[in-house]
């Protein structure tokens, strides 16, 4: 049978690399704050809510009388005059927007695009359907968080 000192040495390697990572340059995601808690356009409102390591979450308000539709796949980053899609994944590309209702959206991104970011936005502008036609929603920008 091992005696314990064996067994404790993985252990204490696994705490010792959790507690130096950070320092080594191996942190997380990098982290990012809207300039603004929540933007507004004609129709609705999007609140920022957290940032989930690659996952940006949002509550989008309608300020309509008549249902829309969230469209998740046009909910695109901007950086640098780029569009970039979000990353795959999720259950449903679109939300039902019942009129004066709200939905939680969260989009992904490839962060290695905002390794050398300071600032970038997240669009709304395509991403929101009246009637089947788009309308204008709101651009949330974002700036790499100093704390």
């Amino acid at each position: 049978m091992p005696s314990l000192s064996i067994l404790a040495r993985p252990v204490t390697l696994a705490l010792a690399l959790a507690v130096l990572a950070p320092a080594l340059g191996c942190a997380g995601q990098p982290q990012f704050r809207p300039h603004a808690p929540s933007v507004t356009s004609e129709l609705v409102r999007v609140e920022f809510l957290e940032q989930d390591e690659d996952i940006f979450k949002f509550m989008v308000y309608s300020r309509s009388n008549q249902p829309m539709v969230i469209l998740r796949d046009k909910v695109f980053l901007l950086l640098d005059g780029q569009r970039i899609a979000r990353n795959p994944g999720g259950l449903k590309s679109t939300y039902d927007l019942p009129p004066g209702g709200t939905h939680d959206v969260n989009v992904a991104y490839d962060l290695e695009h905002l390794r050398e970011a300071g600032e970038f936005s997240i669009s709304f502008e395509t991403a929101i359907a009246k009637n089947g036609e788009p309308i204008a929603g709101p651009v949330v920008h974002f700036s790499r968080a100093t704390d």
